[in-house]
């Protein structure tokens, strides 16, 4: 698996859900907090709790709504504290 290839990570309680960008998920028994910093030196924000989002794969960010939709659709909340940094982001 590579880092390009990943869309957006979910955490779940002590699992990580990998959403590729050929549709594919991998879940590894580890939390989000175990790949965040690794994953922030290639670009990735952790914009919720629940979600850490590949930038280069965003399609749509709703403001009003906190939500950012990725390219294959699946959609990830942003937390009020996180809005900030997602803001400026430049969407492909």
């Amino acid at each position: 698996m590579f880092v390009n290839n990943v869309v957006l990570l979910e955490g779940d309680i002590n699992y990580t859900i990998f959403h590729l960008d050929n549709g594919k998920q991998n879940v590894v028994a580890h939390s989000i907090k175990f790949f965040e910093s690794f994953l922030e030196t290639h670009g990735f924000l952790r914009v919720h709790r629940s979600f850490m989002i590949n930038p280069n794969h965003v399609k749509n960010l709703n403001k009003k709504l906190l939500t950012v939709t990725m390219n294959n659709g699946l959609k990830a909340a942003i937390s009020r504290r996180r809005k900030m940094m997602v803001e400026n982001l430049t969407l492909s």
